[in-house]
Order: structure tokens, then sequence, then C-alpha cells
């Protein structure tokens, strides 16, 4: 084996390098077919596939093959959507960050300088840091005061509505540029079934109308969880784009694969065996892994032989570690990537940073990703040692990351901070300081139309208010999950939701309360035409305004009453 695979293969688990990615050959035709045509016309590709078969490996490729062969005419920039729900628009600040700063050819750094397209980005990054949390920290109230100011119906906001303008006008000029010059820009996104409600519609709009000179490539892991979402995207690629599933390697795939990433010469028996058996490329890499180790030739019978192992690749790995290593993998499993230096080093109650992360580097389970930043070296490990974790550790170790949350916030981005904290406190079982923050958390993702998102977070706090007994919060988080499910035309959930609310609002006396929710289901049965109800809930609501002398209430009952009598007599 040459110095460059003994070397390669101290690590083995992590995404393969350009240079050693072996088979998919169908794919990679497919590919290079379509992007012969991308400075013609826009395209979108997606590499869809379970976890395990490669895709961020072939993504990886892919960036490689076209800012390395010039007869493409292209570049490429990459990015990755994190795993960590709530996170709007951060990855697309990420990708806009990177363009405007591109150095490394000169005909697209003209074409990057030209005025149109400077402005263009300029205008997306400030409208884009404005919509965006990331901006700053969620000044929101609990007790979903504001919801007889929303219409009645979910619209895009001035600055949702200015964002996509924004964005889409930085790229039809750079896509202008770019045909001028008759090169083309790839934009590849890794992991797009981890992006929030609001980037998904964004890509959604970008493939449902491809610009000339721009490619999209992006990857999809299938998994239960993401189905429906795929289901959505599917439908868009069936008109505009192109797909690429990835599943088991074929034979001489396989044989490929052996060869170029290990030495290993594999016979056609051997080959078809592994392909009935395993196929996907993560479990083959444990199964060549581990031939190796055991100076096991690759033949049918070492391949039976290794067989149980390979099909279950986390398990064994991590059957194979020292207790220390097991000890931390347990510790971090429930951590979000990518993880922080200062966060592994406090999860794992390290004082020593500097040796810290020399184990880290050297180590088979995690890769840096950046200078202080880490993630599990697959993915897998990760999700397997979280489904092994017995509940009370699990529940210790949401505690004291929340812990090191509160400790070290300084050092991470305010929202990024805020939603991991929430997190961990609820999965903690921390209620009653999960309550509130979750509660402001859910109110803001929902006005951001994160809804998916903003209902889970409203979730947590009903039932941390459950658990607390504390009732005014109980009915201010069934009142926000009804304003959620009514924008997403949900309307008996909403009710129901809504219901509840009002109930708990009579009880404790809460008579402002009482008429927000009031007024909110009023609304649900105008938007299902059911107007006599509606109106009549309207007045009870305006009644009680008058009662307590809320003026801007009365005077929004009264607006939405007008208006209610004239779409009555339309009707009519």
């Amino acid at each position: 084996m040459n110095a460059r695979l003994r070397s390669r293969t101290q690590e083995p688990y992590g995404p393969c390098p350009p240079e050693e990615f072996a088979g998919r050959f169908d794919g990679r035709t497919t590919l290079s077919e379509v992007l012969q045509d991308a400075r013609y016309q826009g395209q979108v590709i997606i590499l869809s596939g379970a976890r395990g078969s490669g895709k961020t490996s072939f993504i990886e490729w892919v960036e490689h093959e076209i800012q390395n062969e010039p007869k493409l005419n292209g570049i490429a920039i990459k990015k990755t959507f994190p795993d960590a729900p709530g996170m709007i628009f951060a990855t697309y600040v990420d990708l806009l960050r990177d363009l405007k700063g591109y150095q490394k050819f000169g005909w697209f750094k003209k074409a990057l300088d030209s005025p149109k397209v400077k402005k263009s980005i300029g205008a997306v990054l400030d409208a884009l840091e404005k919509a965006s949390p990331l901006a700053g920290p969620a000044k929101v109230g609990v007790d979903a005061g504001a919801a007889v100011t929303r219409t009645l119906l979910p619209h895009e906001t001035v600055d949702y509505t200015q964002l996509f303008s924004s964005f889409i006008s930085a790229l039809d000029a750079l896509s202008d540029e770019l045909t001028y010059e008759d090169k083309f820009l790839a934009i590849l996104l890794d992991d797009v079934q981890w992006s929030s409600e609001p980037d998904f519609r964004l890509l959604k709009y970008l493939i449902q109308n491809p610009l000339p000179a721009i490619a999209f490539i992006i990857t999809f892991r299938l998994e239960a969880g993401t189905m429906a979402m795929y289901a959505e995207l599917r439908r868009e690629l069936d008109r505009y784009g192109t797909e690429i599933p990835l599943s088991g390697m074929a034979p001489d795939e396989i044989k490929d694969f052996a060869d170029l990433r290990y030495g290993l010469s594999v016979d056609d028996q051997t080959a078809e065996f592994l392909h009935e058996t395993i196929g996907d490329p993560f479990c083959l890499v444990r199964c060549f892994d581990l031939l190796r180790r055991r100076n096991l030739a690759p033949s049918l019978a070492n391949a039976r032989e290794v067989l149980p192992e390979a099909v279950e690749p986390a398990r064994s790995i991590y059957s194979e570690l020292d207790q220390p290593w097991k000890d931390r993998l347990n510790s971090l499993c429930i951590l979000r990537p990518p993880m922080s230096l200062s966060l592994i080093a406090c999860m794992l109650k390290e004082g020593d940073i500097v040796r810290l992360q020399d184990e880290l580097d050297r180590s088979v389970v995690f890769r840096r990703l950046k200078r202080e930043e880490y993630d599990f070296v697959h993915s897998s490990l990760r999700e397997y040692r979280r489904e092994e974790l017995p509940g009370r550790a699990a529940v210790e170790l949401h505690s004291q990351a929340a812990r090191c949350f509160e400790t070290l916030r300084d050092g991470f981005d305010e929202w990024y901070a805020d939603l991991s904290l929430a997190e961990h406190l609820f999965s903690g079982q921390e209620y009653g300081k999960a309550l509130e923050l979750n509660l402001r958390l859910g109110d803001r993702l929902y006005d951001l139309f994160d809804y998916g998102m903003a209902l889970q977070l409203t979730k947590r706090a009903k039932i941390c208010a459950e658990e607390t007994n504390d009732r005014g919060m109980l009915a201010a988080a069934l009142h926000q999950n009804g304003m959620i499910l009514q924008s997403i035309y949900r309307f008996p959930d909403s009710l129901d939701a809504y219901n509840q609310s009002l109930e708990i609002k009579r009880e404790i006396g809460d008579l402002a309360g009482e008429a927000r929710v009031l007024h909110q289901i009023g609304m649900v049965y105008q938007l299902t035409n059911r107007f006599d109800e509606a109106l009549d809930l309207y007045n009870q609501s305006l009644e009680i305004e008058r009662e307590i002398g809320n003026k801007p209430g009365e005077a929004i009952s009264l607006r939405t009453i007008e208006a209610l009598k004239e779409e009555m007599l339309k009707k009519k």
C-alpha cells in the first residue's frame, strides 16, 4: 500500500477525499452532461440517498472537479446546512459573504466587482441581516399580546419580500455577468433536509426560476422524518431539475472503490457478494478497514467473516474504542454540530485545551471542521449513541450542556446560544427555566415563517407550563400554538388550542387575554366562512375591551367588525 493510502486509512470514516472518490459511474456521467449546459441555462441537480450513501463525498468531489477542470469554465462554492433547527438564513448569509470576498479566479472577481453585482449582493446581505434573528436577540413578549394585530391570512412581511427580491436580484445580476464571460457558478448545498422552512421556500423559488450560468447542486438525506419535504422537492425537480439517486454500489464500483481507496484487488465473486449484502459506502469503508487492520485479504471468505460488523458500522466502531473515548462520545452526542472546542472542553470537563485539541485531531471518531470547530466523523456515530443513551443519562447530559451554554454564551452567536439553551433546558427537564425561553423563541420563529420549528418550541413551552403548573403561561402557550396552526390552515386544531386557552383565561380571570382569544377564534370562523359566529365572537371581544378600557383593542375590534360586515354584504 502506498504512503498516501496508508496515511488516509488512519482516519477512514469521514467524507472521502476527492482524489480517492470511486464508483458512481452513471451519476458522474449524468452530472457532467448536465454541467455542460450550465453556461447557457440554469441547472438544478439533487444527490439523494439514505444515511451512509456517500452524498457528502460525492458533492465534495463535484466541487473539486469544477474547480480543477478548465474545460468546464466554472467555479464552485459549497455550503452545508447544519442540523441546527431555527438557524434561519445562516447558510445563505455565509454563502453571500463568501461570494463577496472571493479572490481565487480573476475572471470571477471581475464579475463580482461589477457595480450591479456589488450593489445587489450588498442589498441582499443587508436584507438578510435585517430579516434574520441572527442580526440580534429577539425582542418579543411571551403572552402573544400582538395577536389581534396580525392579519387574517399569513403573508410575507416587507422584510421577507425584500429578502426574496434582493437575493434574486443579486443572482440575476451575477448570472448576466457570468453569461457575458461564458462561465458558470455552481452553488453546492449539502444536507438540504436540515434547512429551515424559510430557507427551503427560497430554495424552491430558485429551483422554479433557474438562471442562466448558475447551477444548484444539492444533497438530501432520505429517512422517515424527511420524506414529506423530499416529496415537495421532488415535485419541483420533475419540472425543473435532475435527480441522481445514490443507493448501494454496483460490483464494478466496489472494485474501483477498493482499488482507489485501499489499494486492494477484489475479485468478481467477492464484489458481487458485497454488492448484495452491503452496498452502501459507509458499510464498505468499515468492511475494508476491518480487512486492512486484521491483515486479511479481500477474499469472499474474509468478507463473510467481517460482514456482521460491517453492516452495523457505528456499533462496531464504538465497540472498539477504549472506555475514555466511549465516555467522550456519550457526553458529546447530545450536542448539535458544529461543536466548538470550548463547548467540548466544558462538556468533558477538560482543563487542558491544547492537549484536548491534539487528541481530537488524532481521533478516528471526530473530525475538525474549522480552526476550533469539530463534528463526529460520521453522523451515524452521533445518532447511534443518542439512541443508546439511557434516559436518565441523557437528561443529565442535557442539563450539563445547558450549564455550558450559560457559562460560554458570550462566545456564541446570541440566537444560536438561545436556541441551544432552550433545547437543553427542556431536554434536561429544567422546565421552569425552559418555559419562557421556548415560548419567546417560538413566537419569534412564527414571525419569521418557520412554522414547523415555531410549533415545536411552543409545544415545549406548553409541556413546561403543565409540568410547573403555570396556568397563565399554559394559556399563553396554547394561544400561540393556535396562532401557528391557524397560519398553516389547520383550523380544527387551531380552534381546539384556542378554546383550551380561553377556558384557562376565564378560570384565572384574565379579561384582556380572554378578549384576544375570542378575537382569534372569530378570525378562524371568518376564514372558514362561518360569518355569523365570527361576528358574535368579535362583539364579545369588543365588549370586554370596552369593559377594561383597552382603547387600541377596541379600535381593532371595531375595524374588524366593519370589514366582516362588508364581506358579508358582498357574499349576499
